[in-house]
């Protein structure tokens, strides 16, 4: 890919995206949805809430390959 993401990151990604819809569903049933749950509109906002999860994910992805050296993680 363009943006020397390997094949192994993006199937990282792609096996991140269950993970974090259930947790974007679990923490908004938690605190919204436990009195009168609407699963269809607590998918809705999951879906969402993983999707805002990705976007923030891009300033940090882009930055590695600005950053001189690289990043480490502690």
């Amino acid at each position: 890919m363009g943006l020397g993401v390997t094949k192994s990151e993006l199937a990282f990604y792609l096996l991140l995206a269950p993970i974090r819809l259930a947790e974007w569903f679990l923490i908004i049933w938690l605190f919204y949805g436990r009195e009168n749950p609407n699963l269809g509109r607590l998918l809705v906002y999951a879906a969402l809430g993983s999707l805002w999860s990705y976007v923030l994910d891009l300033p940090t992805i882009l930055a590695v390959f600005v950053l001189p050296g690289g990043a480490w993680i502690c």
